[in-house]
């Protein structure tokens, strides 16, 4: 006879990290080390963003310049 194995219990969930703290409260060396890492990110994707921006706008105008040379 085998046995049945019963489901184990779900782990309980971690609590999110905040860069949101309590107004009149010191910023712990650790919320500042999170802020910077997260602010690091953030310019980081917007960077990203604006450069896949620029390539897109100079395809589209390469584009637009061969095909107005063909019209002429």
């Amino acid at each position: 006879m085998s046995k049945l194995k019963t489901p184990k219990k779900p782990k309980k969930a971690k609590p999110v990290k905040t860069i949101h703290r309590e107004p009149g409260k010191r910023m712990s060396r650790k919320e500042r080390k999170l802020k910077e890492k997260r602010r690091k990110q953030m310019s980081k994707h917007i960077d990203r963003a604006m450069g896949f921006v620029a390539i897109v706008l100079c395809t589209v105008s390469a584009i637009l310049d061969v095909k107005n040379n063909k019209d002429s």
